[in-house]
């Protein structure tokens, strides 16, 4: 009995030892939304794809994903995340931009407002950046 207690033990504190690989090794922020390239118009129920540029503070910046926020009736709420991962090279870029895509369900009959986090006010405050759509049935 106290082999297999033994063994039990030696067990668990070996699993809580490895690595898990998909723990974040970086720091998460928030990025400001430049330019969004949005359809006309859509229909209920169907995906499109919206093009949006976004800011890359400094070279060990990349993309982490959008956060989609639908709990407002008025509109949907779109941020975007980028990772700082710290290398040798970190240095600040001037205009330097990451584009990609984000695919979104139209579940709205009525037309839909996005905004976009956009760049930081000198009070602290976002802009934003707001593209009304009319919904097709």
């Amino acid at each position: 009995m106290k082999k297999l207690f033994f063994l039990l033990i030696t067990s668990l504190l070996l699993i809580s030892c490895l690595s898990d690989d998909t723990q974040q090794t970086g720091i998460i922020e928030l990025t400001e939304i430049q330019e969004v390239t949005a359809p006309d118009e859509v229909v209920f129920g169907q995906t499109y794809d919206f093009e949006i540029t976004m800011k890359r503070p400094t070279l060990c910046h990349g993309f982490q994903e959008f956060q989609v926020d639908r709990s407002n009736s008025d509109y949907v709420l779109i941020s975007a995340i980028v990772e700082f991962s710290p290398q040798v090279n970190c240095e600040e870029v001037e205009n330097e931009s990451i584009t990609t895509t984000l695919s979104y369900n139209i579940d709205r009959e009525d037309e839909i407002t996005f905004r976009f986090i956009g760049e930081e006010n000198l009070d602290g405050s976002r802009a934003f950046i707001s593209r009304t759509i009319p919904v097709q049935p």
